[in-house]
């Protein structure tokens, strides 16, 4: 806790800058992607609530393009570029197996949902090469 609380504070100290940073790198991706493919929706954040931009969650109408959220992945893992999953439903869990729950829009927000890199470093290159090998799996 000791070091987790040191660590939180020279952080608040750069909070500004860090916001600034990853604003522009998030920036950068909605200015590629806006009105780049119409099985491709980026996120929609209203303008009077504050955002951290730790994120950027695409998300792709797999089933429009006859491919698989599995298969995205992979491609982008193949060319160097490591995505999350996000947000797996809380009932896949091991400690949730016993119920038999499904809810479809959980499913379907999760089987159409990726995000790709934003990180405090991420160079304009590497955010260039993201972007463009994103729009090659349209292709």
């Amino acid at each position: 806790p000791n070091l987790n609380c040191a660590l939180g504070l020279s952080q608040l100290k750069k909070i500004n800058f860090i916001l600034k940073k990853r604003k522009i790198i998030f920036n950068k991706y909605i200015d590629a992607f806006k009105n780049f493919h119409p099985n491709l929706i980026l996120p929609e954040y209203s303008k009077d609530n504050k955002f951290s931009y730790h994120l950027f969650l695409i998300h792709i109408s797999f089933k429009k393009l006859n491919k698989s959220k599995n298969h995205f992945m992979l491609y982008l893992k193949n060319k160097g570029i490591l995505a999350q999953q996000h947000y797996i439903p809380i009932y896949n869990f091991s400690v949730y197996k016993e119920k038999k729950t499904f809810l479809t829009n959980s499913e379907k927000y999760y089987k159409n949902s990726v995000s790709i890199p934003i990180y405090l470093n991420l160079s304009s290159k590497d955010q260039n090469k993201v972007i463009k090998i994103i729009k090659k799996y349209f292709d």
